[in-house]
């Protein structure tokens, strides 16, 4: 015949059992604790670089790409990639629009308005200035402008080379190559050499 429990020893295995069911609980909810902060931590980090990815696209590009050959957790890459995505969306809504000769561009706030411009097939230069001009250090005066926006305001090399012939500091034109667009901004071009003529050469819709 197999032991007989007293009462008292079936008592102590089922206080042994809950015990141990316990001991499990808790360990799952620890777990579950450290899972939880660690995702928070996770949404902290990614919605504490929105500012910056609003400002900067570029910079947050490459902290994303870094963020992924650093993380080898599948949950944490979809987890941050979900993110990502919204962060994306407001960087989007947030980027100035460039429009000029019919195009509208996309930048990041503070670009050099003459890079945006040539990098998006805009005829910034007149005739032969498209070759004989100062590259973007604001000597020449041949990436004048007229325009109407948010932008910075004019420094010291934008305001002397206008004042100087053949520009004329009581128009309303502005040097792109020391100009950094800060929200949307819509661009004419008029003609002569340096773009100091009165006949516009096309405007914001082409």
């Amino acid at each position: 015949m197999g032991h007989k429990y007293s009462e008292g020893e079936r008592e102590r295995v089922r206080s042994r059992q809950r015990a141990a069911g316990s001991s499990r609980q808790r360990a799952a909810g620890s777990s579950r604790t450290l899972e939880l902060q660690s995702e928070k931590q996770q949404l902290e980090e990614c919605h504490c670089i929105v500012p910056l990815a609003a400002s900067s696209p570029s910079i947050f590009h490459a902290y994303f790409q870094s963020w992924k050959q650093t993380n080898q957790s599948i949950k944490n890459f979809v987890n941050k990639y979900k993110i990502i995505k919204k962060v994306v969306k407001k960087v989007q809504i947030a980027m100035p629009k460039v429009t000029a000769q019919g195009k509208t561009a996309t930048c990041e706030v503070g670009a050099n308005l003459r890079q945006v411009l040539l990098q998006n097939g805009i005829d910034l230069y007149n005739g032969q200035a498209k070759l004989i001009n100062c590259r973007g250090i604001g000597s020449c005066g041949t990436c004048a402008v007229e325009l109407e926006g948010e932008v910075s305001p004019a420094n010291w090399k934008d305001k002397g080379r206008r004042s100087l012939p053949p520009h004329n500091p009581a128009k309303n034109r502005r040097l792109a190559c020391q100009t950094k667009v800060l929200g949307d901004v819509r661009i004419t071009k008029f003609d002569g050499f340096w773009g100091q003529g009165d006949q516009p050469l096309w405007t914001p819709e082409g």
